[in-house]
């Protein structure tokens, strides 16, 4: 684990709470970066299954 590693070199001790503090703020960028590409994937997913149905639809 080296956010551990990390906090002892700090000199803080590293509790169960502050390491899983640590890693939700290291995760927090890559949790939000994932979510945007997720709901911009699904919404692109969302239109062009819309135009096909449509698409579909007129033939």
């Amino acid at each position: 684990m080296k956010i551990k590693a990390v906090l002892i070199k700090l000199g803080v001790q590293p509790t169960p709470g502050l390491v899983f503090t640590a890693l939700i703020i290291w995760l927090l960028p890559l949790g939000t970066l994932w979510l945007v590409l997720f709901l911009w994937l699904r919404k692109s997913i969302l239109y062009l299954m819309g135009r096909t149905v449509i698409v579909a639809r007129i033939h």
